[in-house]
């Protein structure tokens, strides 16, 4: 019957799923458990058994992305690991990068374990990055689901700029300089809207065009209201030099490819 249907092909492959994840994960959990019983710094041993359960989850997701794939070629079940990692992806950008940036203040208050911190944000990263890697590879079985294409896209861009920003001010708070959130932000920021912009045009990629669009916006708000406030006449006026050339590139490429955006969108 329906039921039993449902029991054998949904319950027991998600329960098998759960009971596999978890048995590393409290495994994880309970050696850097030991590790923390016995570290000088406590705190930072918490912080890296944070980032090693989540490298553990990338690596876990991207494992079963490329086994689906390349073996079982489930749609539904690639949809839920995508949809699963999203929603991993969204809680690393609110809680892992919070995570990384408290490891950092505490390097900075007690000057021990660089090597360590910087080893683990990029094993962090690069395992963030293989999971981005699995999910891109497994889009060639939703062809014809262009909303779902379009998402991951969308996603894909929020987190890459969020990285970019973050590795940002990481470096300048190493480095010791302040106003780290201001001018160097609002230029990444505008850079990358460029960027998406550029790429929306030549690719016919009318989501990114918007995109762009409502991030340049942002940056305008953000410069405007936050940035100039505290900086010199000089500096302001630099700044606006330069925001008046992303501009002017942007208006040279709508004028240039303006036959394409009116298109109809590749997908």
């Amino acid at each position: 019957g329906f039921f039993t249907i449902f029991f054998y092909k949904i319950v027991v492959p998600v329960a098998f799923l759960l009971f596999l994840y978890f048995a590393f994960f409290l495994e994880i959990h309970y050696v850097h458990d030991l590790i923390i019983s016995r570290a000088v710094h406590v705190v930072n041993e918490k912080l890296f058994q944070t980032e090693s359960l989540y490298i553990y989850t990338f690596v876990y997701l991207s494992t079963w992305l490329v086994i689906n794939k390349k073996l079982l070629e489930i749609k539904k079940f690639q949809f839920a690991l995508l949809a699963t990692s999203a929603i991993v992806n969204v809680f690393f950008l609110m809680n892992g990068l919070y995570v990384l940036g408290e490891l950092r203040l505490h390097y900075l208050q007690v000057q021990v374990g660089l090597v360590e911190l910087l080893l683990n944000r990029y094993v962090l990263v690069a395992a963030l990055g293989l999971l981005w890697s699995c999910c891109y590879a497994s889009m060639s079985l939703f062809v014809n689901e262009f909303n779902i294409r379009r998402f991951v896209s969308m996603l894909f861009n929020v987190s890459l700029l969020t990285l970019i920003s973050n590795e940002f001010i990481h470096w300048m708070d190493i480095a010791g300089y302040s106003n780290q959130y201001k001018l160097g932000l609002s230029i990444i920021w505008g850079s990358y809207a460029l960027g998406l912009i550029f790429i929306g045009i030549t690719k016919k990629r009318k989501h990114l065009r918007i995109a762009a669009i409502v991030l340049f916006i942002i940056t305008l708000i953000k410069l405007f209201f936050y940035d100039l406030s505290s900086l010199s006449t000089i500096s302001k006026t630099i700044v606006l030099v330069l925001l008046g050339v992303l501009l002017l590139i942007t208006s040279f490429l709508y004028n240039k490819y303006k036959d394409l955006l009116f298109d109809k969108e590749e997908n």
